[in-house]
């Protein structure tokens, strides 16, 4: 099920923006059926002809969003820890030619044969974000407890540990690679120059409690979803805040998503209500309703023409968004 209201507001701080005419979402343009278990991470290729999925049966599936159909599944290491997901963070390079998975297991995958390129150590920690450098040299995790590894792809050899504070749950290279900034749980933005001898963190800026992140490919600004039902772009540099929204009031932004350009952002609210808006100029373009189980990931399409959703239930559903006549 899709509920579309037609018109809808997006408050920023106290002030209430004009309405405006939505985008229509045509509902539940296909299903994609495989996993055995919940899935918990998301994610389109650069061009958007792949969409990523995994979760709690530790198997990285390969879509294609063309067809619908599964290019390759990918079985990990399964790790029983718990009851936490197995599989909670993916990421595509540049290029898109390389996938890099972790949950309880790191690995990077070539993404057109669907061989297993590295398997790094990597201890009980769930890891929360996973990142690759510009020149795709580099692949970056970020683990509950704090801490950060720094793997050389080709070779599987350990480059960097790095201690921060606990829940790392963002993280962005600069395009010179040698930056790497973080956020975490408690709210703290740092950089890090993480090839010197002995990197330290500087603290760049707090946005209280930060419970989702999403990095604009290509450029030093993050989305995040921190207390107080508040939304912001980020530039972390400088720590200007591009856009910000208060997407639902009473309501923690759980998951968010950002098209490839920076100009569509979708926020999971609720674990069944998804906000879509439109950064620049900013108004919002979609709501979202599932009725049938929790989501607990999204990913939005390069052009922010779609949603890929995925949830308690083992589904994916890809949503299409259309623009109708203001």
């Amino acid at each position: 099920m899709i509920h579309l209201p037609m018109r809808m507001f997006l408050v920023v701080g106290t002030a209430l923006l004009c309405s405006c005419t939505l985008l229509q979402a045509r509902g539940v343009e296909r299903t994609l059926l495989g996993h055995t278990g919940a899935i918990k991470a998301l994610a389109f290729s650069p061009d958007g002809s792949r969409l990523a999925s995994s979760g709690d049966d530790a198997v990285v599936r390969l879509w294609d969003t063309a067809t619908g159909n599964c290019v390759h599944a990918l079985s990990c290491v399964r790790t029983e820890i718990g009851n936490h997901g197995l599989l909670g963070c993916l990421a595509f390079n540049r290029d898109g030619t390389l996938l890099t998975s972790g949950g309880f297991d790191i690995t990077v995958w070539n993404v057109q044969t669907g061989e297993l390129k590295q398997r790094f150590q990597h201890g009980p920690d769930v890891l929360l974000a996973t990142a690759f450098s510009p020149d795709s040299r580099t692949v970056a995790f970020s683990a509950d407890q704090g801490m950060i590894t720094l793997w050389d792809v080709e070779t599987g050899a350990l480059r960097r540990s790095l201690i921060a504070k606990y829940g790392v749950n963002g993280l962005v290279f600069d395009e010179s690679g040698a930056n790497l900034y973080t956020t975490t749980q408690l709210g703290d933005i740092e950089q890090w120059d993480w090839t010197a001898a002995n990197p330290q963190p500087t603290l760049l800026g707090h946005r209280y409690s930060i419970h989702a992140t999403a990095a604009v490919p290509g450029l030093t600004r993050i989305m995040l979803g921190y207390s107080g039902q508040h939304v912001a772009m980020l530039d972390l540099p400088s720590q200007k805040v591009i856009t910000a929204a208060r997407i639902r009031p009473g309501v923690m932004p759980i998951a968010m998503a950002i098209s490839a350009d920076g100009r569509c952002v979708a926020a999971l609210d609720t674990r069944r209500s998804i906000k879509v808006w439109q950064v620049f100029p900013r108004r919002p373009l979609a709501e979202l309703r599932a009725n049938d189980a929790d989501i607990y990931a999204i990913a939005l399409s390069p052009d922010g023409s779609r949603v890929a959703t995925g949830g308690a239930d083992g589904l994916i559903r890809l949503w299409t968004i259309r623009k109708t006549k203001r």
